[in-house]
């Protein structure tokens, strides 16, 4: 009898659901921008290793609620089956910039495999001591 391969699905726990830990990324976290997304991470403290997901598509820049739908929908995905691909113990937002409705799930990885160099260096503290 085979091994059942473990289930890569994207629960609950893999998301940020708290909109003051999303901000807490966005003032606090480090930033890089590719062509078409906006790519944000914080370290957590201590604790839980899991790496979450925010996603933002602002109807400002994605003005059609299928961009917006079908962007969020590959930018999961993409994090769900590339989770290795991204810093582990912290919380990571991706936002849209103009242009992200034209990505596929393969446009959307190179452009983090763009920036992988970035994401994977050992973060410095911000702000001041």
């Amino acid at each position: 009898m085979q091994a059942r391969a473990p289930r890569a699905t994207f629960r609950r726990a893999d998301r940020v659901r708290d909109r003051n830990a999303v901000e807490a990324v966005r003032r606090r976290g480090r930033r890089v921008a590719t062509p078409s997304l906006i790519v944000q991470w914080l370290e957590r403290e201590a604790g839980e290793q899991r790496t979450r997901l925010a996603v933002i598509a602002a109807r400002r820049v994605l003005r059609r609620a299928v961009d917006r739908n079908r962007f969020r929908r590959i930018a999961r995905e993409v994090f769900r089956r590339h989770r290795d691909r991204f810093p582990s113990a912290c919380d990571v937002v991706l936002a849209a910039r103009p242009g992200a409705e034209r990505l596929n799930a393969r446009a959307l990885l190179a452009e983090l495999d763009a920036v992988a160099h970035v994401l994977r260096a050992p973060t410095r503290p911000r702000g001041r001591t």
